[in-house]
């Protein structure tokens, strides 16, 4: 990836999302010029590493999370999708293996498509400023 700015990757995010970056002081913000940023924070009560919210290179930042909760000794990782969740779905490299109806709309059980690891893709009740609904992702490691 191109080395940009932090500048730089917080437009790419408000272009991508039409939402408008504002850190939320509760994540600890990372940044590296050639893979975006993403704000992580560690969860002790619920025992997992949460990002919010991430531009650049998603699985860098996946695997980012991942050694966070292994080095703690958590295995559970969680974020937040404000885009579509199909085409993220894909990006993340996620098969469907299978759906649930819900009130809020479709959860999505899905399968990572070189590891086998599992990951559950919740819609939640939130519509986000770019007028897309939101999702929690969560995954075990």
């Amino acid at each position: 990836m191109k080395k940009r700015t932090l500048e730089e990757w917080i437009a790419i995010y408000n272009k991508k999302t039409g939402d408008k970056f504002v850190h939320d002081k509760r994540y600890k913000l990372f940044y590296f010029p050639e893979r975006g940023f993403c704000e992580l924070r560690i969860d002790t009560e619920k025992e997992m590493v949460v990002a919010y919210q991430l531009c650049g290179d998603i699985l860098f930042w996946r695997h980012v999370m991942e050694i966070f909760a292994q080095s703690l000794g958590y295995h559970i990782c969680a974020t937040y999708c404000i885009c579509p969740i199909l085409p993220y779905l894909r990006l993340i490299r996620c098969r469907i293996a299978d759906r649930e109806y819900t009130a809020d709309g479709i959860r999505y059980y899905c399968v990572e498509k070189y590891t086998g690891q599992r990951l559950i893709a919740s819609p939640s009740a939130i519509i986000s400023r770019g007028g897309v609904q939101e999702y929690y992702i969560t995954w075990t490691i």
